[in-house]
């Protein structure tokens, strides 16, 4: 570290991005680097769209498959997973989530690969049964070859198979009880960290997955004479009283934005690094280490939700996909009948 900075500071390596990118143990110098693109030293580049580029290149390096399925992996990782990460980067919608679910998806096209050789069956060799023995002798973590399935047979490396349907709707055990029960803890409970207890909140009340939360900016939170609304879809929602007061006390102490990296950060929760939200993964940690139960919790957020609004409503004012909420419209039991604002707006017919 100290031999890569003397090198900046004689000028004998360029300060650019392909410096950074270049040196060996990229953890060691990636806040400096992040630093200078904040700062503007050095042209930006998404950090999300370097860090799966960069796991790609040791990926496929350690990859020992033979030639033919090599170049297939290759082609379906560069047209598919990074043509799309490439895609939501320049829209500036790239996240740590996206980049994670293409890992996973690269991952488990290499051992699916990786398997067929283990049988000495080629790519176009492979047939349904082989399909069907693949997701019938390992685990869930096997159902990720969908994506390099479907994009194989598309572009006629693999012979048109059926791929077992995916996962039914399975509503989590729902416990209201304990949820509103952690709600009214978060509002007194001085030990818990503010930025965890206005996180936990917003998560426990909308049930937004933390991906989406870490995502959020100051200006989704507006406040309108006594009235507090937070943007999460197409409308700003009411945040209710007291937990409104929470929020706002911690919008006017957002902690990490006394450094020169994120002074005029926009997000609502601000990361350790320059020009970063915080860490998706971080936050899920420290909310189950204050008893917040992820899965169960955001279903029975939904749930809740739901009940109040139908599906296609409360899609359009959370953010969601309608066909996300509809499961949890029917585990609840509502139906159109159960909505009696809508009744009222209906015009009877004469």
């Amino acid at each position: 570290m100290t031999q890569f900075l003397r090198s900046l500071a004689h000028g004998e390596s360029p300060i650019a991005n392909e410096t950074f990118e270049n040196y060996g143990e990229y953890s060691k110098i990636r806040h400096l680097h992040q630093l200078f693109t904040k700062l503007g030293i050095v042209e930006y580049k998404d950090q999300n769209l370097l860090i799966f580029t960069r796991w790609l290149d040791r990926k496929m390096d350690k990859c020992d498959l033979n030639d033919e399925h090599t170049k297939v992996a290759r082609q379906y990782v560069r047209w598919y997973h990074l043509r799309r990460l490439r895609e939501l980067s320049d829209r500036t919608n790239l996240t740590e989530g996206h980049v994670r679910t293409s890992k996973q998806d690269t991952t488990v096209a290499l051992n699916f690969l990786g398997w067929l050789e283990e049988k000495s069956i080629s790519l176009s060799q492979c047939r349904q049964a082989h399909v069907d023995e693949w997701f019938a002798t390992g685990n869930t973590t096997r159902s990720r070859v969908r994506s390099f399935a479907k994009w194989a047979v598309r572009n006629q490396y693999l012979p048109n198979i059926e791929l077992p349907g995916g996962a039914t709707f399975r509503a989590p055990g729902i416990d209201q009880g304990k949820r509103l029960a952690l709600l009214a803890d978060l509002l007194e409970n001085e030990e818990i960290p503010l930025f965890c207890r206005a996180a936990a909140i917003l998560f426990l009340l909308y049930g937004q997955p933390i991906t989406r939360l870490v995502r959020l900016t100051i200006n989704d939170i507006t406040t309108n004479v006594d009235v507090t609304e937070i943007l999460l879809g197409d409308h700003p929602v009411l945040i209710p009283n007291p937990f409104d007061e929470i929020i706002l006390r911690y919008v006017r102490s957002r902690p990490n934005i006394n450094t020169a990296g994120n002074a005029d950060s926009p997000y609502l929760f601000v990361g350790f690094r320059p020009g970063q939200p915080l860490n998706a993964n971080y936050l899920m940690r420290l909310l189950r280490d204050h008893g917040v139960e992820l899965r169960v919790m955001k279903a029975a957020a939904l749930r809740d939700l739901v009940q109040e609004m139908p599906p296609a409503v409360a899609a359009r004012v959370l953010g969601f996909k309608t066909a996300s909420l509809e499961p949890h419209a029917a585990q609840a039991g509502m139906t159109w009948a159960s909505y009696p604002a809508l009744r009222r707006a209906t015009p009877k017919n004469s």
